[in-house]
């Protein structure tokens, strides 16, 4: 009896435990690999650097306000008639300002060239990362056949 309930456990186990297909593995290849995990960080760094270098060279735009206050106003020193002394200032004071930076002149393109380059950085690390995910893919179909 106690060899029989073995037995079927035995075979319970082994019927849980499946063979994995080759989709299966080369999805987990994906998921887990660390080299394929340092080609997409180098791939995300090529591409924030092509955003900044874009950003570069369009027009930067801000906004600024101040309020000010003051309790003792200034008196000027002669009185007008029907006035009286002047005061010479106010109490209350806004300011505000709008400033849109635009480069103009960035050195002969430069801007342009960056951009250019970073783009061509962010190709070369998408074809590494296609080539990298790729032999692993190769190397997982190797081992399963």
């Amino acid at each position: 009896m106690l060899l029989a309930l073995l037995c079927a456990g035995a075979l319970a186990a082994q019927a849980q435990e499946s063979a994995l297909s080759l989709k299966e593995l080369w999805r987990l290849a994906r998921q887990r690999h660390l080299g394929l995990a340092e080609q997409d960080l180098l791939r995300q760094q090529a591409l924030q650097e092509l955003a900044f270098h874009e950003a570069e060279g369009r027009p930067l735009g801000s906004a600024q306000a101040g309020y000010g206050y003051t309790s003792q106003v200034a008196r000027l020193p002669f009185e007008l008639p029907g006035i009286g002394r002047p005061a010479a200032g106010t109490r209350n004071r806004c300011e505000a300002a709008l400033v849109v930076e635009q480069p103009l002149y960035t050195g002969g393109g430069r801007l342009g060239q960056q951009s250019e380059a970073a783009l061509q950085l962010l190709r070369a690390q998408e074809a590494g990362q296609q080539v990298a995910l790729e032999q692993v893919l190769l190397q997982v179909g190797q081992l399963y056949s």
